[in-house]
């Protein structure tokens, strides 16, 4: 059936939005894949946040172009399929070179990665690298060991210093005979509102002498 120019179209807005997200994009010709196979091919690129498109020729050559990518005619011989990954360069070499290993009427023709054409052989290449996955699983165990044991060393120094501060306060406090710390009860700091008995005057008991109590009698003055 063919394909009218509306559909043209949304095909390739399609694949010029595949192309602008895709961080790496391998070609591959798929003559003689069954209905089926192609289906589980599809199904296997898609849990790895791959997209695998059947497109003309002149589509993608049209969306390369775009991209300031020329695509020869070696890398599209044949009925081609395009897969497209998301998360990484390698992923897209990943799947579809293992998909190939289970069928040999599906060849790896090539790829763009980086916003350069690379051949048959560098797909393999970078299929043979371990996925983004893998190595941070391996950085984070190389890493995490040596720092597990530091944290232990640390935590072990932390605590050894704890107990000797602890002890060495104990013995200061059993020399000055102070008890510890622990044991001492929080003393109540509001200020109290009555005397104690060391500010209440006292009372003086001294009576006074007779010339002090006895007013003076001035006709007993003798005269000059």
């Amino acid at each position: 059936m063919a394909i009218t120019k509306a559909q043209k179209t949304d095909m390739l807005t399609e694949l010029n939005d595949q192309f602008d997200r895709a961080k790496g994009i391998v070609f591959a010709r798929y003559s003689g894949l069954s209905v089926m196979d192609a289906q589980d091919l599809r199904r296997s690129l898609k849990k790895a946040n791959v997209d695998y498109k059947v497109a003309k020729k002149t589509l993608l050559k049209l969306a390369a172009k775009r991209k300031g990518i020329d695509l020869t005619d070696e890398i599209i011989a044949g009925p081609i399929g395009v897969a497209f990954g998301f998360d990484d360069e390698i992923v897209a070499a990943q799947r579809i070179a293992d998909f190939a290993k289970k069928f040999e009427n599906f060849e790896l023709m090539g790829g763009i990665v980086e916003g350069k054409i690379i051949d048959a052989a560098t797909v393999k290449t970078l299929a043979s690298i371990p996925s983004r996955e893998v190595l941070l699983a391996k950085f984070m165990g190389s890493t995490l060991s040596p720092l597990n044991g530091f944290v232990s060393l640390l935590n072990n120094v932390v605590g050894s210093f704890v107990r000797v501060v602890n002890a060495y306060q104990e013995k200061k406090n059993e020399t000055e005979g102070i008890p510890p710390v622990k044991e001492i009860a929080i003393q109540d700091q509001t200020p109290k509102t009555e005397d104690t008995p060391e500010t209440i005057p006292k009372e003086s008991n001294t009576e006074p002498s007779p010339e002090e109590s006895s007013p003076k009698d001035d006709s007993q003055t003798p005269e000059a």
